[in-house]
């Protein structure tokens, strides 16, 4: 589970089960190789955001904002 971080430079985050608490922004990118829930709203900004698995949001809304997805 990650709750609210801010200026870290790159993140990447494996496992089964990621759960989102909070907006994540990063000056690099963003990786996520597992499937990942938001247990709340959540905005993700970022240089590039990639993930290899699904993002199931419940009644939580996502808001990208990058350069490239």
């Amino acid at each position: 589970s990650l709750s609210a971080i801010n200026t870290a430079n790159v993140l990447a985050v494996t496992g089964n089960g990621i759960t989102l608490n909070g907006s994540i922004t990063t000056t690099g990118t963003q990786t996520y190789t597992g499937a990942v829930t938001l247990g709340s709203d959540v905005t993700l900004t970022a240089s590039s955001i990639t993930t290899a698995s699904t993002i199931a949001a419940g009644n939580h809304n996502l808001t990208l904002v990058t350069d490239t997805l």
